[in-house]
């Protein structure tokens, strides 16, 4: 009899314990707002409702920071991925053909999120030299744009108008289509 007890005891506490990361999980996810970034909106859609692309600081090759306000007013791809990333790695390439088609009309930032311990900047470089990837790359050394941006994902990929307008969000790789596709709304 007291064995039974003190089973029940046991597997009541378990529940217990089990229900409560239940609700603490489902409570802090319902909670969790992430800013007001459409992903999709069309290009002659009302500008009010949508979000002014925040700034933030970055890295060259050379480590000189750079701002993205650096390169406002005009088209922008900011893209976050890491070397580590298998879909990044397969979708790399397919930034590496549109950038030389239309490195001229839009600006490609191809911003790797650079912690020092699961990505570092060696890694990246690493990783590119061996892809024949020619496209500059930037480094997310302070992670403030990963801040700045919500990313909790990789791949994930912000569209910025030439009015420093977020016209798109992807927190996804893309295929070729669909990239071909959102290159469309710049124009």
């Amino acid at each position: 009899m007291r064995q039974k007890t003190v089973w029940l005891v046991i597997i009541f506490i378990i529940l217990f314990a089990l229900s409560l990361f239940i609700y603490r999980f489902f409570t802090d996810r319902q909670q969790y707002s992430p800013p007001t970034i459409s992903s999709q909106i069309s290009p002659d859609e009302d500008s009010s409702k949508l979000s002014t692309a925040p700034d933030f600081s970055f890295y060259d090759l050379d480590g000189n920071a750079v701002k993205l306000s650096d390169f406002f007013g005009q088209p922008i791809i900011l893209h976050f991925w890491a070397s580590w990333c298998a879909p990044c790695r397969e979708e790399l390439p397919l930034y590496q053909e549109l950038y030389e088609k239309y490195g001229q009309k839009i600006t490609f930032l191809m911003i790797n999120l650079t912690d020092g311990y699961q990505e570092t900047k060696a890694d990246a470089q690493d990783f590119l030299s061996k892809s024949n990837i020619m496209f500059p790359v930037y480094f997310d050394l302070d992670l403030e744009g990963m801040n700045s941006y919500y990313v909790y994902s990789l791949p994930s990929t912000i569209f910025i108008n030439q009015d420093n307008l977020i016209i798109h969000r992807e927190n996804t790789a893309l295929s070729a289509e669909k990239l071909q596709d959102l290159i469309q709304l710049f124009h």
